[in-house]
Order: structure tokens, then C-alpha cells, then sequence
């Protein structure tokens, strides 16, 4: 089972704020679990956005996907 971390600690590990963090997770952009008032984190799936995200690839936040034609 994956450890799951606070915003706190994901923030601190990424080495970013906590508004940062709160930010991209509200926006979809990088995956979360909403645990009552709290953010959790899997630090491997964050990561793997991340790099997708950077790199381009097919990752898609939930913002993105909602604006892709349907037919």
C-alpha cells in the first residue's frame, strides 16, 4: 500500500508552497483525496503528473478533458 501524505508534507517534498499545492490539486492537475477538510497525497501519482504534465505526454486534468470535442 502507497503512504499517502498531508499537503504539508507533499508541498515540502516538491519543494513548492502550500497554495501551490492546494492549487493544482483543486484545478485537477495533479491527482488528491479529499479527507474531510483534508488533502492527501500519493507521492508516486503526484510525481507521475508531474513528469506528464513537463513532458507533454497524455496525461489530462479534468479542466482539459471537459474541452475536447465530443461527437
Amino acid at each position: 500500500m502507497s503512504e499517502l501524505l498531508s499537503l504539508n508534507r507533499m508541498a515540502r517534498r516538491l519543494g513548492v508552497t502550500r497554495a501551490w499545492m492546494r492549487d493544482y490539486a483543486e484545478k485537477g492537475d495533479v491527482p488528491s483525496l479529499q479527507a474531510g477538510p483534508r488533502l492527501l497525497f500519493n507521492p508516486a501519482a503526484v510525481i507521475e503528473a508531474l513528469s506528464a504534465k513537463a513532458t507533454n505526454t497524455s496525461y489530462r486534468t479534468q479542466s482539459e478533458e471537459s474541452e475536447v470535442p465530443r461527437d
